[in-house]
């Protein structure tokens, strides 16, 4: 049967307008359905709350108290009718009606309410000749309120929703009519045009893209030719644009500093950057191998296993032992419907090591903090109470408050130093300077306090060396060192301060030599940090604020140097700082 242009637009129209009564004529039944379920649990939700609220207004009166009318006035205020009934069944007020009712007992909604608290029934109603529904809940375990709407109103709105649809669907099916007839016509024609186009396509031997035509060929068969030589063309750049996006991607991948891996849903590896293979202590690239295989992590499984089977990314921190030590901090993304995770980490163990150091920080401050203002309190309200005119004792509570203030200054001081240094607002300035001056300056400063412990200090530096340095930072990095080594060095010790270029003749050591008690090899690589303190209790005894050695480490290592502890024999240490000559 040859087919016309007319009966393709008939059919395309007769097609489309069924499927148009069709589709209406499901969605009014589905509708008219859903809606009538949905007005009735709405209707019910809506007596459970009157039924509930009246409830909770009679709970704390007794049965037999309830005020007269209370069941009307109820019914008044939520427009429903409002039972109340004792746990019997009898019926104690009915809002509707003011004569006696019988037992209520044997009805569903009161049966289920004293069983679950609240009941829902629906049924004819003698009293009032409608189909109505109840819902009724339990008021403690005294009563019970029912509260009753028919169903009616529920009846006259489904039939006006139901008459809105049918006028609705038929002014729809009017417009959609009209709507397939013009497509249908519109549709036909281009369909007409197509069969010319390639009718001309099969009898014409020259190509369809060909620039020039013959006489008699059908023109618009060559602009669909041409346009799809330019659809060619596009194409072609295209995929060229695609192809330089898809390097662009791959040296973004490479570049990325963080661990890249995805996996497809057989939790094989489909693509790994540098930072992966590095992260996971890998020789070669992981593609084609299993995940478990080449992380050999089960918590890196579990998350795989998390992320498959949720839409959210999930996060895990762990322990690699692969190569060097550290902590990965790993984001697994699920990539849609193809199964695959997206596995990002990033190595904290850097910043894991900065939080420790900053929480240990701050609870050492805290409690080196709290000795000297503990002090200090204690005996200014000693002094507040009546100390201050005690002439023997107050001179000792002024001096011990003296005393705990210096320290707490000299303690602020060095926090703040070391968080100047620590954060790059320390201000130096490297120059050349000769030690010799630098030295015999610190150790005449120190004076008063070697004396104090009678401790005599040498000097050991020869006059000529010199060394790139700030001036200020090596002079207090001086006096820590000679000033740790007089307060922890035995009373009537000595202490040498020496000098002397390092065998590779581009650094100078300077040494500061105790005859002090030592440090314990276990002692000497904590020595540096902040707070440590060999022995806390002399620390405290000779003033010491736990910061100055760490304050000398990072001036130090600030001016390309670094600092050392060594054992001396038969007794003492030896601190060192080695810094570049000039």
């Amino acid at each position: 049967m040859r087919l016309t242009p007319q009966s393709l637009r008939g059919q395309l129209f007769a097609t489309s307008l069924m499927l148009v009564i069709v589709a209406g004529s499901v969605s009014g039944l589905y509708l008219k359905g859903t809606l009538r379920d949905f007005t009735e649990e709405r209707l019910a939700r809506e007596l459970h709350a009157h039924a509930a609220t009246a409830g909770v207004l009679l709970e704390t009166v007794p049965p037999g108290a309830f005020p007269a009318g209370i069941a009307r006035r109820l019914s008044v205020a939520t427009g429903a009718r409002i039972t109340i009934v004792d746990r019997d069944g009898h019926v104690l007020q009915d809002s509707w009606t003011d004569s006696p009712l019988e037992t209520h007992q044997g009805r569903p909604e009161f049966q289920q309410a004293a069983r679950d608290g609240i009941g829902r029934s629906q049924r004819f109603s003698s009293t009032t000749g409608q189909e109505t529904m109840y819902v009724a809940v339990a008021v403690g375990d005294r009563a019970y309120v029912r509260a009753a709407l028919p169903l009616d109103q529920l009846d006259s709105l489904s039939g006006q929703v139901v008459l809105l649809m049918v006028v609705a669907g038929l002014v729809g099916l009017v417009v959609a009519a009209a709507m397939s007839l013009l497509a249908s016509h519109l549709a036909a024609r281009e369909m007409r045009k197509l069969v010319r186009s390639a009718r001309g396509l099969v009898t014409s031997s020259r190509d369809v893209a060909g620039s020039d035509t013959e006489p008699g060929e059908d023109h618009e068969m060559s602009a669909l030719a041409g346009s799809l030589n330019r659809m060619a063309t596009s194409l072609e750049r295209t995929m060229g644009e695609l192809a330089a996006e898809r390097d662009r991607f791959a040296t973004v991948i490479r570049s990325m500093g963080e661990a890249l891996l995805v996996v497809d849903s057989e939790r094989r590896v489909t693509l790994a950057n540098d930072a992966a293979i590095a992260a996971f202590g890998l020789s070669d690239s992981p593609v084609g191998r299993a995940l478990a295989e080449v992380t050999r992590s089960p918590a890196l499984d579990e998350l795989v296993t998390s992320a498959m089977s949720s839409p959210s990314s999930a996060e895990l921190e762990m322990p690699m032992k692969a190569g060097r030590p550290k902590r990965l901090l790993t984001r697994a993304r699920p990539l849609g419907d193809g199964g695959g995770v997206l596995l990002v980490a990033l190595d904290v163990t850097e910043m894991r090591r900065l939080e420790t150091i900053r929480r240990d920080f701050i609870a050492n401050v805290s409690h080196e903090l709290r000795t000297p203002v503990s002090v200090i309190t204690a005996n200014a309200e000693t002094l507040l109470s009546g100390g201050l005119h005690d002439a023997r004792r107050a001179p000792l509570f002024v001096e011990a408050i003296g005393r705990n203030a210096a320290r707490l200054a000299s303690l602020i001081a060095d926090i703040l130093d070391l968080a100047r240094i620590e954060a790059g607002h320390y201000a130096l300035h490297p120059v050349p300077s000769r030690l010799a001056p630098l030295v015999q300056g610190v150790v005449a400063a120190l004076d008063v306090v070697a004396e104090k412990r009678r401790t005599t200090v040498r000097v050991d530096v020869p006059e000529e060396l010199a060394v790139l340095a700030d001036p200020r930072a090596l002079e207090q990095i001086l006096v820590n060192l000679i000033d740790n080594a007089i307060k922890h060095g035995f009373e009537g010790a000595s202490v040498e301060v020496s000098a002397e270029a390092t065998p590779s003749g581009d650094r100078v050591r300077i040494a500061v030599n105790d005859d002090g008690p030592g440090i314990a090899t276990g002692h000497r690589d904590r020595v540096f940090e902040r707070f440590y303190r060999i022995d806390p209790g002399r620390s405290r005894a000779v003033g010491g604020t736990g910061l100055g050695l760490s304050i000398v480490k990072h001036l130090a290592e600030a001016m390309n140097g670094h600092v050392g502890v060594e054992s001396r024999e038969p007794r003492g240490s030896r601190f060192y700082v080695e810094l570049p000559i000039p």
